[in-house]
């Protein structure tokens, strides 16, 4: 997806962009390509770059997309060129602004969340919305029967212990180790040798899954740039997500990609968190076609993860 790969892109490489580098780096076709150069051109984001054989000396020269209307001299040769001849045979590339990128990115965010906050429906996306997913809203059995979901644990590193206590607790509902994956925890983590963001970026494009994301808020969480792009990647591809307060993070401090309308679970006080267990084993019992659990096991499960997230709490304050 573009967020991630521009996110591991180099400034130099950057300012030479093609058509099949990013068809081939994004998985989209090259109208698609055209179509999405031509809305970050707009946005003044991307400039065009013609690479050309100057009709004298048959050297390789290059004009910006700002120096088109100047008088254009071959640095090899010195002849005059025309531009507009040169430009119709060139060799078009894209420079693309990173800055600009993520600044636009930014703003279309606080403009999805304005939106949302005022209760309008929200209108389609303008850029990266070239690869998004088939069943833009999920519902949990229709989505069992068409696709195999996939739960990704976003959260900061940080955080691992309370990521750890996680893991425990959806194993014990019944979750299989192939339907998790996160990048802290042994056995669910990304393979060795494995390049992160590729891997990222081929689970957000997999059609083959369902990737449904759950967010781990935390002050580590927005402090890390790699956590803020998988939520951005998350908007941008439309993908169901849910979020969790992690202890010592407050609703208000909700921000970025994240709906703040939509319901969150916040890990605080004990008697919310068994209600709020019981939803979570819900919705995962309905995403992930799970077994019912007898009731007095369930209270085990749910009284020992309670335990081990105050456990944590306490040492951490301390």
């Amino acid at each position: 997806m573009l967020i991630l790969f521009i996110m591991k892109t180099t400034l130099r490489q950057c300012e030479n962009l093609t058509d099949t580098i990013l068809s081939q780096k994004l998985g989209i076709s090259i109208e698609t390509v055209h179509d999405l150069i031509k809305i970050l051109h707009d946005e003044h984001i991307v400039q065009y770059k013609y690479s050309f054989i100057c009709p004298k000396c048959n050297e390789t020269g290059t004009i910006e997309e700002d120096e088109i209307e100047k008088n254009i001299f071959c640095n090899f040769c010195g002849c005059v060129l025309d531009v507009e001849t040169i430009c119709q045979s060139a060799t078009i590339r894209y420079m693309l602004d990173k800055d600009s990128f993520f600044e636009y990115v930014r703003e279309n965010y606080r403009k999805e969340l304005s939106t949302v906050e005022k209760g309008q429906e929200i209108s389609s996306r303008k850029v990266i919305d070239f690869r998004s997913n088939k069943n833009e809203k999920l519902k949990g059995e229709q989505i069992v029967e068409k696709k195999k979901n996939r739960l990704f644990i976003s959260h900061s590193s940080k955080d691992v212990e309370y990521i750890r206590t996680f893991i425990e607790f959806f194993e014990s509902i019944g979750m299989s180790t192939e339907s998790i994956f996160c990048s802290s925890v042994e056995g669910y983590k990304i393979k060795w040798g494995e390049d992160i963001f590729d891997y990222l970026s081929s689970e957000f494009n997999n059609d083959e899954n369902n990737l449904i994301v759950l967010f781990m808020l935390s002050d580590n969480y927005y402090s890390s740039v790699a956590c803020l792009n998988e939520m951005g990647a998350t908007w941008v591809l439309k993908k169901e997500y849910r979020s969790i307060l992690l202890p010592g993070f407050e609703f208000k401090k909700i921000e970025g990609a994240i709906n703040p309308n939509k319901i969150a679970i916040k890990l605080d006080k004990e008697k919310d968190m068994r209600y709020s267990l019981t939803d979570v084993r819900k919705q995962m019992a309905e995403w992930f076609d799970l077994e019912n659990i007898e009731e007095q096991r369930w209270d085990r499960i749910r009284d020992k993860f309670i335990e081990s997230v105050e456990k944590i709490r306490a040492e951490q304050e301390k």
